[in-house]
């Protein structure tokens, strides 16, 4: 706590009043940088919203590519029925010669047809002069005039059947030349479509093999911006949460400050000494008299601390509560009498890290943290703390793990875990791990071959290397191991509790 540090700083120093308003200023200026540091923050924020947008950008631009490449899948389909038509056109036309051959041949029937009725007519004819010339008795001319009435009768008939012949000629020829007009029509017209196709193809080649190389050539440049964009992306999530971090960290100390200085004033104002204002403090001009009033200070807060309590017992319900550990002012989160020291739910606190970080702790006790190895020493020095561990899997299924004995060793044993008596349904997972030192990144503790916590980066009583494992990479899984049923709990939100027998 950095106003502490301070008034120390005055008491080595001996330093005047003048100089103790010059290190209130100080205070002042780094409260302002801290509000600086919400402002950063805030920007942070707009440029990860102008990421954000530029992703959106890039992934529209891909949705476009990919509406082109449908397009075309569409126009080769589309040529697919034009050669298809052109085609039963093709088919068409040779139909209509084979009628036109046909025609003809019968034209060609009926024009035979018609010169043998005209023989027949001239031989008529000849019949009637025959008639004419000689005369030959009653019963044979009655014969003979029957005989060419009937004859007449049939020229007469031929005669009509030769003018419908000239006359259906006639229609036949009027067809054949509109069928000839129409077969010229639909040759220049087809000759024509295809042409048009024919262009209409290269064209659409050409479109597609542009597109293609365009593609080919800008989908790497996209590809390369979308991970550039991402991992600035993730940088500027991972810059948020650690200055959000460190402000929650500042704000918890300002708090606990504000708690202590108050405390202290409270008890001076009873005592008739002069009273310790927010920003500043009334002193003589004497500098013994201001080491003086400093001392009182000094012993007025190790007093409020002292008289803090060790634990959240007696604490009811969810709170947060200012608790006193190694003499230290620390705010923990109490759960009905227990107190809470490790907390995982969503993967926004970031466990991988040095093993001094471990020992001091790190996080937010409202959200995802990590008390502090020397704070479970001092929670659990006295060899009369229970350990609980509350688990849900990433199914929704509850599980639980109680210790009746859990105990962690001081700095020089390497933060030893001692745990006896369990019970609950998750099954016996840390006996795995019982007696281990605690390891981190960079401090290798475990008996295992490799770097059990830089594989499963995080800091945990690891063995060979582990059966139990809540303080990993989250989106890695956290992890415990069931031995009944021989298989590994997925773990998706953990909560570590401790309180006195």
């Amino acid at each position: 706590m950095f106003a502490l540090t301070l008034l120390v700083l005055c008491l080595a120093s001996r330093v005047s009043a003048s100089d103790l308003h010059e290190s209130v200023r100080t205070l002042q200026a780094q409260m302002a940088t801290l509000l600086e540091n919400k402002e950063q923050q805030g920007q942070l924020i707009g440029q990860l919203k102008e990421l954000r947008d530029e992703v959106v950008v890039l992934r529209e631009k891909c949705r476009g590519l990919r509406n082109v490449a449908t397009r075309t899948k569409w126009l080769e389909a589309s040529l697919s029925e034009a050669r298809g038509q052109i085609s039963e056109l093709g088919a068409a036309l040779d139909k209509a010669e084979g009628d036109i051959t046909y025609l003809r041949s019968q034209l060609q029937a009926d024009s035979r047809t018609l010169s043998k009725f005209t023989a027949a007519k001239e031989t008529s004819s000849y019949a009637e002069d025959m008639e004419n010339e000689v005369y030959k008795p009653s019963s044979d001319f009655d014969k003979k005039t029957r005989h060419h009435r009937v004859i007449r009768k049939r020229i007469e008939n031929l005669e009509a059947s030769t003018k419908a012949i000239f006359q259906a000629q006639k229609d036949f020829d009027t067809r054949l030349d509109s069928m000839d007009d129409r077969l010229n029509n639909v040759d220049v017209s087809n000759s024509s479509s295809v042409d048009k196709v024919h262009a209409s193809m290269l064209e659409l080649l050409e479109s597609v093999e542009a597109l293609e190389t365009k593609v080919d050539s800008s989908l790497p440049t996209v590809q390369k911006e979308i991970s550039r964009t991402e991992l600035s992306l993730g940088q500027l999530m991972q810059q948020t949460a650690v200055m959000k971090e460190e402000q929650d960290n500042q704000k918890l100390s300002l708090k606990a400050l504000s708690v202590g200085l108050s405390s202290v004033q409270d008890k001076l104002s009873q005592a008739g000494n002069s009273s310790l204002q927010p920003a500043h403090v009334k002193v003589s001009s004497s500098s013994t008299d201001v080491i003086g009033q400093l001392n009182t200070i000094i012993g007025e807060y190790k007093n409020v601390v002292r008289a803090l309590p060790t634990d959240c017992r007696g604490v009811k319900g969810k709170k947060l509560e200012m608790v006193q550990l190694e003499e230290e002012p620390r705010l923990v989160s109490c759960d009905d009498g227990w107190t809470v020291i490790q907390k995982r739910k969503d993967g926004t606190v970031q466990f991988n890290r040095d093993w001094e970080e471990y020992a001091k702790g790190f996080g937010n006790p409202a959200g995802e943290f990590w008390i502090g190895n020397e704070a479970l020493h001092a929670l659990t020095k006295n060899n009369n703390t229970k350990l609980r561990v509350d688990m849900m899997d990433i199914y929704g299924h509850l599980w639980s793990a109680e210790y009746a004995s859990f105990t962690i060793g001081n700095r020089t044993s390497g933060f030893k875990l001692t745990v006896a008596g369990y019970s609950g349904n998750a099954s016996d997972a840390l006996d795995y791990q019982n007696g281990m030192q605690f390891s981190a990144r960079d401090s290798d503790r475990d008996i295992s071959n490799t770097h059990c916590a830089a594989n499963y980066e995080g800091g945990w009583w690891f063995s060979h290397c582990q059966h139990a494992n809540l303080n990993g990479r989250y989106n890695l899984g956290l992890t415990w191991f069931h031995a009944a049923k021989n298989e590994w709990i997925a773990v998706s939100e953990s909560t570590m509790r401790v309180t006195s027998n």
